[in-house]
């Protein structure tokens, strides 16, 4: 900006001398009588002062096209990079299925510096960056599908084409926004271009490669989905706010109790409920196959009529409920605390 003004003087310094080196050639050489001069030199005046005012807004026109132009380029380029580190960022911690959270069941630490410590706060973070070069419109929708998103993941669905197909279908959505926001202009407004692909055609695509619709569970997702289902039935259906799961007592999250339970042999799974008395009730899995339940304080009173599932040496419980679909492992879940007798008394004494 500095450069064009100096730039601008120096023309109006160069006019002004070459107009007087004219004036004195005029005078000397009597091409024009002093006489003539003064009206030659009203009319000169006036033409250079409408020609330098038209140059004087057209340079200024032209500079403010140009910073306008060039701080577009640079919100442009800025939002790319928050965009694409914002897709990345999503993509890294939907790669393990799980958020790792501290202070929360399963919880692991960073290995290296490079490593994300809390990766919600992280994506909270990203999304505060997506706000800063987004309108609100692109911000609320892409917040509202990250929400989405992470909810697919965080599902028990066991088709891997309706999973996957619902979750790239998510993905897609969030892409088509940030493509709109960057891409869209009056010269390019077609809604067409901008729409995200449909998650049917996608699901079409899972299948014709062959993918397999049924997921095959392992036996640690088995018994994870088992202990998930009871801590939900404790809360839905007795209202224990804080009903958790430990390996060997322990607090940890479904899948890692149930690894360290069929892998590492670690003897016992606690479905663990503590009462406002100071006490704890405890739903006892225990490798031997059967199934304990009871106070803590009083352990040698366990509850009678428990149907146990065997999920180490899978007995005829266990393919039950491993064939059963959510519903069915509900029932099963349901049937089972229900045959505790006295539990919905206990919990809300």
């Amino acid at each position: 900006m500095k450069k064009k003004q100096n730039i601008i003087t120096f023309i109006a310094i160069a006019v002004l001398i070459c107009a007087l080196i004219f004036l004195g050639v005029t005078v000397i050489t009597r091409i024009f009588s002093l006489t003539d001069l003064h009206a030659e030199l009203t009319g000169t005046l006036l033409g250079t002062i409408i020609t330098a005012i038209v140059t004087v807004l057209l340079l200024k026109g032209q500079t403010e096209i140009e910073e306008n132009k060039d701080i577009g380029i640079h919100i442009f380029e800025k939002k790319q990079d928050v965009y694409f580190d914002f897709i990345n960022t999503l993509e890294n911690i939907t790669q393990d299925q799980r958020i790792n959270i501290p202070n929360l069941p399963g919880y692991i630490a960073p290995q290296n510096s490079d490593e994300v410590n809390d990766e919600l706060q992280h994506l909270l973070y990203q999304l505060g960056k997506v706000q800063m070069t987004a309108t609100k419109e692109t911000s609320e929708t892409v917040t509202n599908l990250v929400g989405q998103v992470l909810g697919i993941m965080n599902g028990k669905n066991p088709k891997l084409a309706d999973k996957y197909s619902k979750f790239a279908g998510v993905i897609f959505q969030i892409v088509s926004v940030l493509r709109k926001d960057l891409y869209s202009t009056k010269l390019n407004s077609n809604e067409d271009d901008f729409t995200a692909i449909d998650s049917n055609l996608i699901f079409e695509t899972l299948q014709n490669a062959g993918l397999n619709l049924q997921q095959v569970e392992t036996n640690e997702e088995i018994l994870a989905n088992y202990c998930d289902l009871m801590v939900a039935e404790f809360k839905e259906t007795y209202h224990t706010k804080l009903t958790h799961i430990k390996l060997n007592f322990k607090e940890t999250n479904s899948l890692e109790a149930a690894k360290g339970f069929l892998v590492n042999k670690t003897p016992y799974i606690q479905i663990s409920t503590p009462l406002p008395n100071g006490d704890t009730f405890d739903f006892e899995l225990i490798r031997s196959g059967c199934n304990q339940a009871g106070l803590r304080s009083k352990w040698g009173e366990h509850q009678a009529n428990i149907n146990p599932i065997n999920f180490v040496n899978k007995d005829a419980a266990f393919y039950n409920f491993k064939s059963a679909d959510e519903n069915g492992r509900k029932q099963i879940v349901k049937e089972t605390l229900a045959a505790c007798e006295g539990l919905e008394e206990l919990l809300k004494g």
